[in-house]
């Protein structure tokens, strides 16, 4: 292999005398030394961090040990996240995808493991941050009803 890591592709005793075909994949690596994860992050949060800041993560199999990395990048596009109907309020179903770096030197962290995710933001004064949606709501969507 090119890289440290290992094969995570199960039942490859099973592939043993069989043929693939010309660019059929036979096994895919992982170098677990560090983790890529995909975090989804509301669209109207997106100014209030930056790349290389700080994530804090605490996975569903690991609650008491917090994880921490950085972000690599951030989505130059907004995607639905789920596929319910947006047309009432497309603001509040759109999400902006966010690729983060966690190093993993125990090899705690598996593909495809779930958690949630504090990405390192702005600091606000407490009565900004809580009166946010409500400003937002009139910033944008009572707006939209004025002629």
């Amino acid at each position: 292999m090119p890289i440290d890591g290992r094969l995570i592709t199960p039942y490859l005793e099973r592939k043993i005398g069989t043929y693939l075909k010309q660019g059929e994949t036979f096994a895919v690596a992982e170098d677990d030394r560090h983790i890529s994860g995909e975090l989804q992050i509301l669209e109207y949060s997106t100014g209030d961090f930056v790349l290389n800041g700080k994530v804090e993560i605490k996975l569903l199999s690991y609650p008491n040990k917090p994880l921490v990395g950085k972000v690599l990048s951030i989505q130059l596009n907004a995607v639905s996240e789920s596929t319910s109907n947006t047309e009432n309020n497309p603001a509040s179903e759109r999400v902006i995808n966010v690729i983060v770096d966690v190093p993993n030197p125990d090899e705690k962290l598996k593909a495809g493991m779930t958690g949630y995710a504090k990405i390192e933001g702005k600091t606000l004064p407490l009565i900004v941050a809580f009166t946010r949606p409500i400003v937002r709501f009139i910033q944008v969507e009572v707006w939209s009803w004025l002629p």
